[in-house]
């Protein structure tokens, strides 16, 4: 009898999960929609290499050209949102900055892509944010993005990669890892971000 309850109990549970995933799962059915924890996402004019478990972006690549840094679109129409080709348990949300002390910081610039509205719109999904510290984003990585753009005036094409260094930090002689923790509010308390371009 047991037996029997058992395998009901582990049926039900299983078809539970089953609808659940299926109905939670984003209906834009592209071949980039994985349970992978680091999908590579495609966009008009970048790609995303995403990290499902942190809610950020490891890496983007974005090729830069005259006709990006085209301005015919205007950045105070664009607004923060997040990503719908993520499962909706794997990206980051509005929430996740609020009141965190941390600027939405971009890794592939609104500024480089503003040839249309929908391009512009698309480097404010939250899958191009990582959380950066203003003096960092409005200094040194302002000024890495703007000489990424300069360089277009010299070379047709120039591809950039940038992305986020998860640097271990020493607190009282103690070094934390990675592997200290999983979620991206404390890896931020834990590590020093630190970004590259």
């Amino acid at each position: 009898m047991q037996t029997k309850k058992l395998k009901h109990f582990l049926f039900g549970f299983l078809a539970g999960i089953t609808v659940i995933i299926f109905l939670s799962y984003p209906k834009k059915n592209t071949p980039l929609q994985t349970f992978s924890s680091f999908p590579i996402l495609k966009k008009t004019d970048y790609f995303i290499g995403y990290d499902s478990r942190g809610k950020i972006p490891l890496w983007v690549l974005e090729s830069l050209s005259s006709k990006n840094l085209t301005k015919n679109a205007n950045r105070k129409f664009s607004s923060f949102q997040e990503d719908l080709e993520i499962y909706p348990l794997h990206r980051s949300s509005l929430d996740d900055y609020k009141h965190s002390g941390y600027d939405r910081g971009h890794l592939v610039p609104a500024r480089s892509h503003s040839h249309s509205q929908e391009v512009l719109q698309e480097t404010f999904l939250l899958s191009n944010i990582c959380p950066q510290d203003h003096s960092l984003n409005s200094g040194l990585w302002f000024e890495l993005e703007k000489l990424s753009r300069d360089l277009t005036s010299k070379y047709k094409h120039v591809d950039v990669i940038s992305g986020p260094l998860f640097m271990p930090l020493e607190k009282n002689n103690k070094r934390f890892d990675l592997l200290n923790t999983l979620l991206l509010e404390k890896m931020m308390l834990l590590f020093q971000l630190i970004f590259f371009k």
